[in-house]
């Protein structure tokens, strides 16, 4: 990272690029986005895998 800033620390390059290289505010609020995208998945995943028998099991107990 620190050799990707100093080969943009160029002249006539804009300090507002290298501020927003240099900021990882964003990243964390990203990464909890994307641990949160894929426990959606799993759970819609087990719910598609599983949901039948449920319903089967459900249905048979009604039938007592």
């Amino acid at each position: 990272m620190n050799k990707l800033i100093s080969d943009i620390q160029q002249p006539g390059r804009p300090a507002l690029v290298i501020r927003f290289l240099q900021d990882a505010k964003g990243a964390t609020a990203v990464e909890y986005g994307l641990i949160a995208s894929l426990i959606a998945v799993a759970i819609v995943g087990v719910i598609a895998t599983i949901g039948a028998d449920v319903s089967a099991l459900l249905r048979s107990v009604d039938l007592i």
